[in-house]
């Protein structure tokens, strides 16, 4: 009997048999012979693929921290794009927008374009790049950040960088582009690995990189490697050539074009979502088909280890995979095997749209928005109980081997922010977030009950097990629905912003200060630095020890050694005494909440908590 979840491979013919439960594998009778699945110590070639015990150590109990590049800072705006690069068009007066700007303003360019706001903001561009980065770095390492989650670097027209047009070069407007680049471009084969170029982009990225290290943080970039842009290199050769292109065999046409019809295109090929502008990689039952996979294979190498000298300390940590159910599950599995053979300490995560336990068991780490939903159904939605959080949290956080490195979301770039959802708390997770499909959305700076309400959303992801992802611009008091206003640029401390009004969406005349928050500020700085002196929020066990539906109580502890927290929830809107049984401290002595500046004393191994309504109370020993 084999353990579950392997796949295997039968030694004579290229295919892989995945099992989720364990069974018994026996030799099968075909018209050419028989079919062995070969296992153990055999001297015959099989390939047998198996859950990696762990993740990268560095992973576990870290501070992430999600950067969308073009919303960041524009640290060069001497790269910042034109509206013929953008849009591939010189009539329509496009240019980069005003950083500190009301965000739901049009200016006049945009009206000429439309007048309504919302397709106006997707085409918007900020020209954030890797030299705001780099500037900002200082203000990343006092907040306590370890490791930096990029969007796409890659060539490509969005302001997010998904739709690619290369792979193995980044986007110019995110560095500088090279006099020379374009001489030594012309001489690549951009098919052949053993061609490519770093250009002065490449190479601007490569030193952001090894500053990024130099602080002493990691950065991983995320990829997909579905589809690509219209403009992608191969694409637009095989939409000139049609069926003489050499990169016939990497799209999946239905139609070729015809010359009798020069003013007609019958040209149709495989597209994500319909979307012309979205080629679609042509795949097999194995996955990409080879020159589009072996294209995938030579990028992830390239930004792995750089330079190529079996060294990936000038490299990139790690990649974040989305469209991961768009390709088998043997693709992944070889494809995370060939990171792991670049650099065994490079991260692999998978962002996994549906239930996290039938995701590929190759990753390192699952990327899922199931935390966030929890939270928001628990303390905000009102519509959970204890007992069902702390079952969700169990059966998909708490495992003995990943439970540090789960990444825990509350807010990313594919939801509403946290702080619109708590001025929003009665509206479901991921359902009408966004005055596009909600008008009674609330788009508006969140008072003070819903700052509170935020701030216990935190605490929950802060001290239960795994490794909290902050979402740029969160923890500077942002606010904003789902795309594109969770994509706003970036509320820095050193810049004055303009007060945002939602009156040109909603007639509503209300203007917020939009600027830097240093209140919520601090409050993320205080429960980072807490994490970092507490090595049981880190990586300690973690125990329940009240649940209590009927009055919505929930407390749990975090132990490692002699270090413990407690953390006690009360959901309901009434206050409620909390008796919890303290283990590893004497009595008289006080356990305190640094956030609300209460104290509870230990009596025959008890406290003795109120908990004021809706409220998340974090407790150490007092010093």
């Amino acid at each position: 009997m084999l353990p579950g979840s392997l796949l295997l491979t039968d030694a004579w013919s290229p295919v892989f048999y995945s099992m989720k439960s364990p069974l018994i594998i026996a030799a099968k009778l075909s018209g050419a012979g028989i079919v062995l699945f070969l296992f153990f110590a055999l001297a015959v070639p099989c390939t047998l693929h198996a859950q990696r015990p762990n993740p990268p150590s560095w992973t576990r109990g870290i501070h992430w921290y999600q950067i969308l590049i073009d919303r960041f800072d524009n640290g060069n705006p001497e790269n910042d794009p034109t509206g013929r690069e953008v849009l591939g068009d010189t009539l329509y007066q496009w240019s980069v927008s005003d950083w500190t700007r009301n965000w739901y303003e049009l200016t006049v360019q945009e009206k000429m374009y439309n007048t309504m706001f919302y397709p106006n903001a997707y085409l918007r561009q900020y020209g954030g790049d890797f030299a705001g980065i780099r500037q900002r770095l200082g203000y990343l390492k006092r907040t306590g950040i370890d490791a930096l989650m990029l969007s796409p670097v890659f060539k490509a027209p969005s302001s997010h960088k998904y739709d690619v047009s290369s792979l193995h070069h980044v986007d110019e407007h995110f560095a500088s582009k090279g006099e020379i680049d374009t001489t030594y471009l012309n001489r690549e084969n951009p098919a052949d690995p053993k061609t490519w170029y770093f250009t002065t982009a490449d190479r601007e990225f490569l030193d952001m990189v090894a500053a990024i290290h130099d602080t002493g943080m990691k950065v991983i970039v995320d990829v997909q490697f579905v589809h690509v842009n219209a403009q992608f290199w191969a694409f637009r050769d095989l939409l000139k050539k049609q069926e003489q292109s050499l990169y016939r065999g990497w799209f999946n046409v239905h139609e070729w074009d015809r010359a009798e019809t020069p003013f007609e295109s019958e040209f149709r090929y495989d597209c994500l979502w319909d979307t012309k502008a979205f080629p679609l990689f042509k795949t097999d039952t194995t996955g990409l088909a080879p020159e589009p996979r072996e294209y995938v294979w030579g990028a992830t190498r390239r930004w792995l280890d750089p330079d190529g000298d079996g060294d990936p300390k000038d490299g990139v940590d790690g990649y974040r995979v989305t469209l991961v159910e768009n390709l088998p599950e043997r693709f992944w599995y070889e494809w995370t095997a060939h990171v792991k053979s670049v650099n065994p300490e490079a991260v692999t995560i998978a962002e996994w749209i549906g239930d996290p336990s039938e995701a590929p068991e190759c990753f390192d780490i699952i990327y899922t928005k199931t935390f966030a939903k929890a939270v928001t159904q628990f303390l905000l939605n009102k519509t959970s109980t204890p007992t069902a959080f702390d079952d969700m949290y169990n059966q998909h956080f708490h495992t003995t081997a990943n439970q540090d490195a789960s990444i825990l979301v509350v807010s990313d770039l594919e939801t509403d922010r946290l702080a619109s959802r708590c001025a929003n708390a009665d509206v479901k997770f991921e359902k009408n977030n966004t005055p596009q499909r909600n008008l009674e959305y609330k788009v508006r700076e969140p008072n003070e009950l819903e700052r509170r309400l935020q701030q216990q959303c935190l605490i929950l992801q802060f001290t239960l097990p795994g490794a909290p992802l902050i979402y740029y611009g969160d923890e500077a008091g942002m606010w904003g629905g789902d795309d594109p206003d969770n994509r706003k640029p970036m509320a820095w401390f050193d810049m004055e912003f303009d007060d945002e009004s939602s009156f040109p969406l909603n007639a509503d005349p209300s203007a917020w200060d939009a600027g830097f928050d240093s209140s919520m500020y601090s409050f993320y700085r205080t429960l980072i630095e807490l994490r970092k002196e507490h090595i049981a929020l880190q990586y300690g066990t973690m125990s329940t020890v009240v649940i209590d539906d009927e009055k919505k109580v929930y407390a749990y502890v975090r132990e490692s050694g002699s270090d413990r927290v407690w953390v006690a929830v009360n959901a309901s809107d009434e206050p409620q005494i909390c008796p919890i049984r303290i283990s590893g401290i004497e009595d008289g002595y006080y356990l305190a909440d640094p956030f609300h500046s209460v104290r509870f004393r230990v009596r025959e191994g008890l406290i003795y908590p109120v908990l004021s309504p809706n409220t998340v109370s974090l407790l150490v020993r007092e010093k």
